[in-house]
């Protein structure tokens, strides 16, 4: 998971699941990140193997953001 600010890779998380059989992998990623009015964020997910997949919906993809003043 990768967060960008601006088009630029601002945090990431990688987990390295090679050496496993996995049904299902959680991941998590956060960061408070200070914004100006034309800031623009990007979230990205990567998978490597024979047959990769991303699973979304509501009972497995969660995103919060909240303004803090």
């Amino acid at each position: 998971l990768k967060i960008y600010k601006n088009g630029a890779n601002y945090k990431d998380a990688h987990t390295n699941a090679s050496n496993a059989t996995l049904t299902k992998m959680d991941m998590h990623i956060q960061a408070i990140i200070d914004l100006s009015e034309t800031d623009y964020i990007e979230f990205y997910a990567y998978s490597a193997g024979t047959s990769p997949f991303f699973e979304s919906g509501g009972k497995t993809t969660y995103f919060g953001m909240f303004k803090l003043l």
